[in-house]
């Protein structure tokens, strides 16, 4: 009889107490887990940014190249800046 009642009163506690919530760990979600804040937004805002400023930088630079890499074209461009310069004469 003592034996059933012990095991009653087991029962009973162990149907009363609540489970233990873990304690917060670096894997934990918490109430703030996955919500974003201003600080993300502006963040990202500045990266934006600087991505449109990269854009129109690259599209300056590639308008000042030539339409062509031809031979033809760089060779005449090479000749006419070696006549203009002066000729060293050769050392003995």
């Amino acid at each position: 009889m003592m034996l059933t009642v012990n095991l009653l009163a087991t029962e009973i506690l162990l149907a009363q107490t609540p489970t233990p919530t873990p304690p917060p760990g670096p894997n934990s979600t918490g109430a703030e887990f996955g919500k974003s804040g201003p600080f993300g937004l502006v963040i990202v805002l500045l990266l934006l940014i600087g991505v449109v400023f990269l854009i129109r930088s690259m599209n300056r630079h590639l308008r000042k190249l030539p339409a062509t890499f031809d031979e033809k074209s760089t060779a005449g461009a090479e000749a006419s800046s070696t006549t203009t310069k002066t000729a060293r004469p050769a050392a003995q």
